[in-house]
């Protein structure tokens, strides 16, 4: 975790995420940079070279199970430095909670935990969830990116298939990214996972969630004040996706505060009356 990144970020996108986001990503991101995973797994490099191989996650091999004693610690630094009281949520419920499929599966095992706090304390506020989810993916996510480092190796050494989904936990991207272009590569895109950080080239005219590779179908829209943050909409499955077009941006960022930014861009873009058949119609994407 690049804190410095992370909060040059924050400040450059104060004015769009607002002050009271700003203030909250800023304190946990600064507690959660003070928080450090020593994971003791390496995984069978056989069984994961073979799981690559076929084009699945290397996980889907093995998956190593985060240790509960480090998440409840973090869980409960991470909820006290967004100013939650830690004490009106029994993160004791974690101890029996089945975290075996945490990285491969985050969002049905986070909705059991939520569940299992909502049924021990019903008077739990929906901003106590929300800052509890928060603190819970961001804990988890230094523990995936301790998993997707472990695995370098196996990963540099084997081709890995281009696909939507992350090569290491499985889980669908959460953004791509556009880098400079230079004369040697021009300028790749990457696709980025939030729950292992792991990032992996992608094609610039390819759908990330269908794999549609017929141009006229796809298309980059853009608000002409902000050319750097883009949806990329495929007509073939109706998905819009954001991309962060690093070229046309000034500043540096952090793809974990770039992910809070795409949400409310992404709104903005789609909200309006955009005539997609006219768009698609000029068969070409940009």
């Amino acid at each position: 975790m690049n804190i410095r990144a992370i909060q040059r970020s924050i400040d450059n996108y104060k004015d769009l995420l607002g002050d009271e986001l700003s203030a909250l990503l800023s304190k946990m991101y600064h507690a959660a940079s003070e928080l450090n995973y020593k994971l003791d797994w390496s995984g069978n490099d056989e069984a994961i070279e073979q799981a690559i191989y076929e084009g699945k996650p290397a996980l889907s091999a093995e998956e190593p199970v985060i240790e509960v004693d480090w998440l409840k610690d973090a869980v409960s630094k991470l909820l006290k430095a967004s100013g939650d009281r830690a004490e009106h949520i029994n993160l004791d419920l974690l101890d029996t909670a089945d975290l075996s499929h945490a990285l491969t599966d985050p969002h049905a095992t986070l909705e059991s935990i939520v569940d299992s706090l909502r049924a021990d304390n019903k008077e739990l506020s929906d901003q106590e969830i929300s800052h509890f989810s928060l603190s819970y993916s961001l804990a988890l996510s230094l523990f995936g990116e301790k998993v997707h480092e472990a695995l370098s190796d196996t990963l540099d050494k084997i081709h890995v298939k281009p696909g939507g989904n992350c090569p290491v936990c499985g889980n669908p991207a959460s953004l791509a990214y556009i880098e400079e272009s230079t004369a040697k590569d021009g300028a790749p895109k990457y696709l980025w996972c939030s729950t292992c950080h792991y990032s992996w080239r992608y094609s610039r005219i390819k759908c990330e969630i269908c794999g549609n590779l017929k141009q006229e179908d796809l298309h980059y829209i853009f608000a002409k004040e902000k050319p750097s943050h883009k949806v990329h909409v495929c007509e073939k499955c109706g998905s819009a996706f954001p991309v962060v077009d690093q070229g046309k941006t000034s500043v540096l960022s952090a793809f974990e505060i770039e992910e809070f930014v795409m949400m409310d861009i992404m709104q903005d873009i789609l909200s309006q009356d955009i005539d997609l058949d006219e768009i698609f119609g000029k068969g070409k994407a940009n």
